[in-house]
């Protein structure tokens, strides 16, 4: 299982971020269920918060939400209350709410890489993915890189994505070969 972190969604949904390119392409190999936080998801749904950006945050998170490799793990006072715990034991470094949430979650999963460029998920002594380029690009026998089936179109590296977009089967017919 992989943790789904704020800078993956906001790189994902933007085109113009610099983690744009290294996030698609990241989902072209990852094939193993992912974990999402409601409070990643407020984040990034937070992130585009004017008019003309709506539809992309409102199309993820309905993708998270319909995707069984997607698990979508509620906030919860317990969670908040630890975090508030963690976060006072923790006086030397300057960490956010929804952070120290998820390196919770990772540990309560034990979870060990995250979907992520932040620099303070390898200080809590996980894999941030992002920091590097995946191992290889995922191909399912076609001409393009696909993404996950069902997925919003900027989700794909080539821009196909959903049941039937790819004539090579992509997503399913290759997971035994993608990053577990």
């Amino acid at each position: 299982m992989i943790f789904v972190d704020t800078s993956f969604l906001i790189a994902l949904m933007n085109p113009r971020d610099r983690l744009h390119d290294g996030a698609r392409r990241w989902t072209t190999v990852v094939a193993e269920s992912m974990i999402v936080t409601e409070n990643v998801l407020w984040e990034a749904v937070n992130a585009f918060s004017t008019l003309p950006e709506r539809p992309k945050p409102k199309a993820t998170v309905d993708w998270v939400r319909r995707t069984p490799e997607c698990l979508l793990l509620p906030a919860t006072s317990e969670l908040f209350h630890r975090d508030l715990s963690l976060r006072d034991g923790r006086t030397d470094k300057e960490r956010s709410l929804t952070e120290c949430i998820s390196f919770l979650v990772m540990q309560d999963q034990r979870i060990g890489r995250a979907l992520t460029r932040d620099h303070h998920f390898e200080e809590a002594g996980f894999q941030a993915l992002l920091r590097r380029d995946p191992p290889y690009l995922r191909r399912c026998g076609c001409r393009h890189d696909c993404g996950p089936p069902d997925a919003p179109e900027f989700l794909s590296v080539s821009g196909v994505a959903g049941p039937g977009a790819c004539a090579g089967g992509g997503w399913q017919a290759q997971r035994a070969g993608a990053v577990e």
